[in-house]
């Protein structure tokens, strides 16, 4: 699992950053351009309102209203300034086209001075007259100039918001491929530690157990000083082996006594007793010569009652004396 975790930690610390860094261009967007875009937004109102307030004071004949009207103008042209002011300081790059769109504003606030008084005085026509001949084309230049500032910005921060789109989607599609590499990584480890660490010792140990059932008791088991599971069944194992060693050893024992006590139960002397005890220990272990000694009831002299000699050495003999 080391691999894995390793490439969690490195995709859990990856991702942190990545939408740390994501969150902090968010935030910039927020505080500057869409804070500037809503600036902006609110002076293309203005001005929008300022016309309609403009054209509302040439059209009006109430005197008292025209002054209420009046007064919206300044108010609008107060709320202009600030927002424009703003817009400045959010989106700095930008102030060059502020500053235009502002001055195409300002030269109209002046220009419309003239049809304001005109209106105030209750020449309307004449108020008219000045509006058509160029306050009206300048309120819509100074609209369209905001109108083109608006769209740039909204532009730029469709773009931006593109590419903070695609930076978070890299940085999950990072994230995932990281932890898929750990996936991976972990499973071949896993299977190269099985595989070699388990498959491969646990065959050994199935060869073990098959030469412990065919018999071969002789054979060596191995893993025997390992600490783990495999060492466990290994000893196990050697437990199993010594012990069917025992039990066969006892069964060659038992057998070989009995077929020791078939044949000598026919003895009817000492010397057919002799030969046929001692014929037999010789088929159990390398014996070439034995004696056969009976003791008196003193127990201090024997007498040598029968002998064997291996046929092989017996021949051996023979050949050398002649």
């Amino acid at each position: 699992m080391a691999p894995l975790a390793l490439m969690v930690v490195i995709a859990g610390a990856y991702s942190t950053f990545e939408s740390k860094s994501i969150d902090t261009l968010y935030s910039n967007v927020i505080d500057t351009q869409v804070k500037g875009l809503r600036s902006l937004t609110e002076a293309r109102s203005h001005t929008n309102r300022y016309g309609m307030f403009l054209y509302d004071l040439v059209a009006e004949t109430d005197p008292d209203r025209k002054q209420v009207i009046d007064g919206e103008l300044e108010k609008t042209r107060g709320d202009y300034q600030a927002v424009s002011t703003a817009a400045l300081r959010e989106i700095p790059e930008r102030a060059d086209k502020i500053k235009t769109a502002a001055a195409l504003f300002d030269r109209t606030v002046a220009d419309a001075r003239p049809v304001r008084a005109a209106a105030l005085a209750g020449n309307n026509e004449k108020a008219l007259s000045l509006m058509h001949a160029g306050v009206s084309q300048e309120l819509q230049q100074a609209r369209q100039a905001a109108i083109e500032i608006v769209e740039e910005l909204q532009s730029d921060i469709d773009r931006r918001s593109d590419e903070l789109t695609s930076n978070t989607n890299h940085a999950i599609l990072i994230t995932w491929l990281v932890i898929g590499f750990g996936l991976i990584a972990s499973w071949a480890v896993a299977f190269y530690i099985v595989q070699t660490e388990v498959v491969e010792e646990l065959s050994s140990l199935q060869g073990s157990i098959r030469d412990l059932a065919d018999g071969k008791l002789d054979q060596p088991i191995l893993y025997l000083d390992r600490r783990n599971e495999i060492g466990e069944i290994s000893r196990a194992l050697r437990t199993l082996q010594g012990a069917a060693r025992e039990r066969e050893i006892q069964g060659w024992v038992k057998s070989e006594v009995a077929a020791t006590l078939t044949r000598i139960q026919a003895a009817e002397d000492f010397e057919p007793f002799a030969q046929a005890l001692l014929s037999r220990i010789s088929e159990c272990i390398p014996l070439v010569y034995g004696s056969l000694y009976l003791a008196d009831k003193s127990n201090a002299h024997f007498t040598r009652v029968g002998a064997f000699c291996d046929r092989r050495f017996w021949n051996a003999s023979r050949v050398r004396s002649r």
